[in-house]
């Protein structure tokens, strides 16, 4: 199968750092993260992203640009270079804790280890 660009997203200020794609029910998602603090939620049901304004902005922000993004455990989690990790709900579109600190320097990766239901993070501390 050859590759090729599916297309640009809209909406934010600055650079995206990173994206998830997330399927709840019959409903798809691409998340993405930015230096410019937030995360957006994009509609990709249809399996058209090309040109999309983000369908919702996550509030409150983080207060530095964000690095990582991952679904996990029915929640997106996101880690920034403010040194913390956000848990969104997806649905509300509100946050539902987070880790302030989670470590010493910026958060740079995230994953989800389905068989632990955990959430592991990396940092350059």
């Amino acid at each position: 199968k050859q590759w090729c660009a599916a297309g640009v997203l809209h909406g934010h200020s600055g650079h995206v750092m990173c994206l998830e794609h997330v399927a709840i029910d019959d409903k798809k998602y691409i998340v993405t993260g930015s230096r410019d603090h937030f995360c957006k939620i994009y509609d990709a049901t249809d399996g058209i992203v090309s040109g999309r304004m983000p369908q919702a902005t996550l509030n409150p922000p983080h207060f530095d640009g964000i690095e990582c993004v991952v679904w996990g455990s029915g929640h997106l989690y996101s880690g920034s270079r403010d040194q913390t990790i956000k848990k969104w709900h997806i649905q509300s579109r509100k946050e539902k804790g987070g880790q302030r600190p989670a470590h010493k320097d910026r958060v740079q990766a995230l994953a989800h280890i389905s068989s632990l239901g955990s959430i592991v993070s990396a940092s350059r501390d």
